[in-house]
């Protein structure tokens, strides 16, 4: 059997030692890895950068350190997979179930994840700076002092997510769903949250300078001890509570409309399934001479 041909014919599970054999052997093209069995596999510190691992089972692997850029993990599964450190720069992981796994200080610069499931995940200190977050599901998981600089969050679900002192400049969760979520000491400038359902989340010692709240849901968020210009945010149209907006107002925010429900120009509510769980986000139903550019359409 020719084994450098193709692995996918290779005797499954593979072992770490003809994986190494493959990496020895192959030619210039990516190593093919899609659909084979590598699950509980120590793949630490090998090169797989550009890899095909398309479907590929990695539940419980262990990646720590292990070059996975430009690498192609569209639906591949790992769960509980340890890949602390590891460099999915540019990665695919499109799709990809990372429930549980260990991400802490992985380096994920413009990786797309999109609709991925990462719920319950340790992305402690994790570098996902510029990258592609559209509908990830991130409920509950620890994404303490990550980095998150210009990443696109919008559509995620980040119920109860840990995000305290991560870095979030300029980053967009137009219509995230944020519900109990944990944003204290986070760096929140320029961030936008347009349509996004921030309700209970915690933003105590959180810098808010320029940060877009419109048409947000912003009902029991406690913006006490808040940091920053904090009269620079766009809070036009959101839903208040009394408590919040005697806040906002405290902190010199102006354009507040009426609490509750009874804003003309309310952000209404539309109940739209998510990749991975059902979420209720809020569709921006701004009126045509609004000047601030909206969120695009929801299908």
């Amino acid at each position: 059997m020719d084994w450098t041909t193709d692995p996918r014919e290779l005797p499954l599970p593979m072992t770490r030692a003809e994986i190494e054999y493959l990496l020895v052997t192959r030619k210039a093209s990516p190593l093919r890895l899609n659909k084979c069995n590598l699950a509980r596999l120590d793949l630490s510190r090998l090169n797989l950068q550009g890899a095909d691992l398309r479907w590929a089972n990695l539940e419980g692997a262990r990646l720590c350190e292990t070059n996975l850029a430009h690498a192609q993990l569209e639906d591949a599964r790992l769960t509980g997979a340890d890949l602390s450190h590891a460099h999915l720069e540019h990665a695919n992981l499109t799709g990809a179930n990372l429930s549980r796994a260990n991400l802490t200080d992985a380096h994920l610069w413009e990786a797309n994840l999109t609709a991925a499931d990462v719920g319950e995940a340790n992305l402690r200190g994790a570098h996902l700076s510029e990258a592609t977050l559209h509908s990830t599901y991130f409920q509950e998981a620890d994404l303490t002092e990550a980095h998150l600089f210009r990443a696109d969050l919008s559509n995620a679900y980040l119920r109860r997510a840990c995000l305290r002192g991560a870095e979030l400049i300029e980053a967009k969760l137009i219509v995230a769903d944020l519900l109990g979520a944990d944003l204290r000491g986070a760096s929140l400038r320029d961030a936008d949250f347009s349509g996004a359902d921030v309700c209970q989340t915690q933003l105590a010692g959180a810098y808010v300078c320029g940060v877009c709240f419109l048409g947000a849901c912003l009902m029991d968020v406690d913006f006490t001890g808040v940091r920053g210009e904090t009269d620079s945010m766009l809070v036009m149209r959101a839903w208040l509570t009394e408590r919040t907006k005697a806040q906002l107002e405290a902190l010199g925010v102006t354009g507040l409309g009426p609490v509750g429900l009874e804003h003309k120009n309310r952000i209404l509510p539309v109940a739209i399934p998510h990749p991975l769980s059902t979420c209720t986000l809020w569709n921006e139903a701004f009126p045509e001479d609004d000047t601030r550019a909206s969120a695009p359409p929801i299908s």
